[in-house]
């Protein structure tokens, strides 16, 4: 009797010998009904070759009892076609193993409805060649908690995948994630992506992840982020880097962030930067990075900043930097408790007096 002829319920109580011996030929005569019909073990005999002849009703036609009975071989096995028409209900059903199995060419098939269905186990079971199989929309359709899962094969993504990444995705990114970020990968991230990571993942980045971001990239980065900066990261910004800081993102500084600016660093902020400072940033500055500041800069100190310098630091101060000294300035200055005068490099002086200090000529 022909294997066509027989009913669902004779075709689930073949002995698996009998669905061992079956042919190509057997199989791809099974109407879906009669090939939904395979039992757990029937389906665990099968060639490699017959599963791959099962057409792609027939795939759509299996239970998810039967799909998580495919062996990593017969995975490995099932055509394109195939893969395509598996439901979604059958791709969430696919275990670590099974998704291992997946080849790169299978995975390059599936649609974003699918990848979306994946199971965090599954997700976190693909190499990295099958991470970056994915087509870039099929990425963008994976949850946060599936981008999680993804492990540091996310190193894997391609420039496209990454730049295909939703706010939502780059903010689910663990630090170790944001740790296995590439350069390359870096470099492309939007600037709706950069505000999008955490504080942890900016400090996971490294001083080469944060030397590698643009100016445009820079911008991009919150309060938060800014203030997640390591010493060392701050130590690795560019002048052009230092330069772009927006008022608001040098405000989040914190003065242990300020005290690791080099000299050339300093020099190189806007008159608006260099405002934006507060007192207490004004206070830990070195007088190696007081004697960098420019004479506009100094010109753009506010009084309470002036205050806030150092006999020592305005010791340093040249005569540019002295000339740049507002009248305001100086009045606000108060001089230490001895009263005694300030000289500047080159020769200027700050005297003392009751209430107010003057900058003289050179005596």
């Amino acid at each position: 009797m022909a294997l066509s002829s027989l009913t669902p319920a004779q075709i689930a109580s073949l002995p698996l010998k009998t669905i061992a011996g079956l042919t190509i030929a057997d199989i791809q005569g099974l109407t879906p009904a009669q090939a939904g019909a395979f039992t757990r073990k029937q389906i665990a005999v099968l060639s490699t070759a017959n599963v791959a002849a099962l057409s792609s009703a027939d795939i759509a036609a299996l239970g998810i009892p039967q799909v998580t009975a495919l062996t990593t071989a017969q995975v490995a096995a099932l055509t394109t076609a195939q893969v395509a028409a598996l439901t979604t209900s059958e791709i969430a059903a696919l275990t670590g193993r099974q998704a291992a199995a997946l080849t790169v060419a299978q995975i390059a098939v599936l649609t974003m409805a699918q990848a979306a269905a994946l199971s965090t186990a599954a997700v976190s079971a693909l190499s990295p060649a099958q991470v970056a199989a994915l087509v870039a929309a099929d990425i963008a359709a994976l949850s946060t908690t599936q981008i999680a899962a993804l492990g540091a094969s996310v190193a894997a993504l391609t420039t496209a995948q990454v730049a295909a990444l939703t706010a939502a995705q780059i903010a689910a990114l663990t630090a170790r994630q944001a740790k296995a970020l590439t350069m390359a990968q870096i470099a492309v991230l939007t600037t709706t992506q950069v505000a999008a990571l955490t504080a942890s993942d900016i400090a996971a980045l490294g001083s080469a992840g944060i030397a590698a971001l643009s100016p445009a990239q820079l911008t991009a980065l919150t309060a938060a982020n800014i203030a997640a900066l390591s010493t060392t990261q701050i130590a690795g910004l560019s002048a052009a880097a230092i330069a772009v800081l927006s008022t608001a993102q040098v405000a989040a500084l914190s003065t242990t962030q300020i005290r690791a600016l080099s000299p050339a660093q300093v020099a190189v902020l806007t008159a608006a930067q260099v405002a934006a400072l507060t007192a207490a940033d004004i206070v830990v500055l070195t007088s190696r990075q007081v004697g960098a500041l420019t004479a506009v800069q100094i010109g753009a100190l506010t009084g309470a900043q002036v205050v806030a310098l150092a006999a020592a630091d305005i010791a340093v101060l040249g005569g540019a930097q002295v000339a740049a000294l507002t009248t305001a300035d100086i009045r606000y200055y108060v001089a230490p408790a001895t009263k005694q005068s300030l000289r500047f490099e080159g020769g200027y002086k700050l005297e003392s007096g009751a209430q107010k200090r003057q900058v003289r000529d050179r005596s």
